[in-house]
């Protein structure tokens, strides 16, 4: 039994629902399915198996959903992650990576741990004032992603990674060729879930700057990166969009990608 998650005075108790996201597949990704109602669908192009995970959280009024026909449709990257060159390590990218390990080490002290995590979920649980069952289903998904990065420690509560550290693992993590082929897109999923807090396939305002408020970033510098991944000026971020930036983020080196802020201004 998870232990309890204190959230402005009070606390939830027992464990969150899901189900993980599995890939079986012999040759990659080739496609994203956007979602119905929350359901992320990684479709691969090798007869996929578990390919599926439900996040649609009963009592969140899904109205704010635009409206712009068939959500189940295919989407197509423009570019695969196996398409992009490997990543050097300039020092503009450790840049952006070293801005992303800021925003993760939320009590500041050098060092993102479990605590960070937690720490995480209960800003976005204050920002947009979530009930207790609601909050243990994101910090049980939250966890779930931290516990993967740190899958060769034998206590998870305990293991910390130091910057140098991360910026490395991230160098590595995304030129290791799974990660171009199936990993990246998994992510790309599991991140988007993290965010679409109400389950209905779409990232809005209010969610994604209760994202930046989680991170320790001025919600004001939400609007600019949710403008700049609304590509199609309806007020939500997509999984394509939302999939088009991350990529952009993690997988180029140009100074001057307009998706260079994904976590906020760059540090120094």
């Amino acid at each position: 039994m998870a232990a309890p998650l204190k959230v402005a005075g009070t606390c939830t108790r027992g464990l969150a629902k899901y189900i993980p996201v599995y890939i079986h597949s012999s040759r990659g990704l080739a496609r994203i399915i956007q979602p119905r109602r929350g359901l992320i669908r990684i479709k691969t192009s090798w007869r996929p198996r578990i390919t599926f995970r439900p996040c649609l959280i009963a009592g969140f009024p899904t109205s704010r959903r635009p409206a712009r026909g068939l959500t189940t449709q295919p989407l197509s990257f423009k570019k695969m992650p196996a398409n992009y060159p490997l990543v050097t390590g300039s020092e503009h990218w450790r840049r952006k990576v070293r801005t992303v390990f800021n925003c993760l080490d939320s009590n500041s002290d050098g060092y993102i741990t479990r605590e960070d995590w937690v720490i995480g979920v209960r800003r976005v649980v204050q920002y947009l004032d979530i009930d207790d069952e609601k909050a243990e289903r994101i910090l049980n998904e939250r966890l779930a992603v931290w516990k993967s990065l740190v899958k060769d420690s034998e206590d998870d509560t305990t293991a910390k990674i130091s910057v140098d550290e991360y910026v490395q693992h991230s160098l590595s993590f995304v030129n290791w060729v799974n990660y171009r082929q199936e990993l990246h897109v998994k992510l790309i999923a599991t991140t988007f879930n993290g965010m679409d807090l109400d389950g209905d396939g779409f990232i809005s305002k209010e969610e994604h700057a209760a994202f930046f408020y989680g991170i320790h970033v001025p919600v004001e510098h939400s609007k600019d990166i949710f403008d700049v991944m609304d590509a199609e000026k309806d007020g939500f971020i997509s999984l394509a969009e939302y999939a088009e930036a991350h990529m952009e983020f993690w997988l180029t080196e140009d100074p001057d990608n307009k998706y260079n802020e994904f976590f906020g201004p760059l540090v120094d």
